[in-house]
């Protein structure tokens, strides 16, 4: 009589747990959103949480010469051509760390002036840079250096 009720219980207890409710769906309506750069380039305080000076360097320290020479003016480009300027990059030697200590826009043409520590030196160094595409380009000096003397 023992299994008997315990079978019962049992099978009330399944079928009491297989029975179906209504369940109530809701649409989630998803709205497409506009995509927007990441990091701005057209203002050379600020191009990628640094400035031009620091973030120039770090292509050059990753050796990614191709990235560089597309944040280097046309000008400069169809003035030296592209090999002559990968080479100048992948030989440019630096030991210090830039920080900016000014930016003044001239007409067309922005001065990024860095301040560093060269050699225990304190030191200023100046970028020529100007603004193509909505992007801020490095102009070379005519010896290829890229910092204004």
């Amino acid at each position: 009589m023992k299994k008997v009720i315990l079978i019962l219980i049992a099978t009330l207890g399944l079928v009491a747990c297989g029975t179906k409710e209504a369940t109530k769906v809701e649409l989630i309506t998803i709205k497409a959103v506009e995509p927007k750069a990441m990091i701005e380039f057209s203002n050379p305080a600020l191009m990628g949480g640094s400035d031009f000076g620091t973030f120039l360097i770090s292509m050059f320290s990753t050796q990614d010469y191709d990235r560089a020479l597309l944040f280097t003016s046309k000008g400069s480009i169809e003035k030296f051509g592209r090999k002559k300027i990968e080479e100048k990059y992948a030989s440019f030697e630096y030991n210090y760390k830039l920080s900016r200590k000014s930016v003044k826009e001239i007409n067309d043409t922005i001065v990024l002036k860095l301040n560093t520590t060269e050699f225990a030196t304190g030191k200023f160094k100046t970028l020529k840079l100007v603004r193509e595409n909505d992007t801020c380009k490095l102009v070379l000096q005519d010896n290829l250096d890229i910092f204004i003397k």
